[in-house]
């Protein structure tokens, strides 16, 4: 039983360690202007939004300010992408704090005809089993439209 535990949290300690110092695979930050609508840049468990929100991010300054906020307490950081906000911008979708996992965004749904992006809560189900540490997620959604052009909505499923 001894060595059964030791095993576990052996186990334990190299996911948590492997996944720390993992390298995120950055999303094709640049894209081809009429090439893609959108590419999700960032989907994550913890966000650090600690509110719950919907923004579209516009110019450069707003961009930095966000990345600052997402990469306060991440190693390896985030890269800032390279966004062209004449044609491009960045939607960033938070479901705010949560007391445990199991909370998602998956990609969203677009409408073309109206410019609208559709993001939907996934929550866990009563009683099913997710991690128990406080989490903050979202998504961060590079777009080949101008902020001003961008609709956003968000549903909960």
């Amino acid at each position: 039983m001894k060595n059964y535990m030791i095993c576990c949290l052996l186990a334990l300690s190299l996911c948590s360690h492997s996944s720390c110092y993992s390298k995120r695979e950055l999303a094709n930050q640049n894209l081809k202007i009429n090439d893609e609508t959108f590419s999700v840049l960032i989907q994550d468990s913890n966000i650090n939004v600690t509110e719950e929100k919907a923004i579209v991010i516009d110019n450069q300054e707003k961009l930095l300010a966000f990345y600052a906020v997402l990469n306060a307490t991440r190693y390896p950081d985030f890269e800032v992408p390279l966004v062209n906000f004449k044609n491009q911008s960045v939607i960033v979708v938070a479901m705010g704090q949560k007391s445990s996992g199991g909370y998602s965004l998956p990609t969203p749904k677009f409408v073309k005809s109206e410019n609208l992006f559709k993001f939907y809560y996934i929550m866990p189900k009563p009683l099913e089993p997710v991690t128990m540490s406080i989490t903050t997620p979202g998504i961060v959604v590079l777009v080949n439209l101008p902020g001003d052009k961008v609709t956003i909505q968000v549903n909960d499923k």
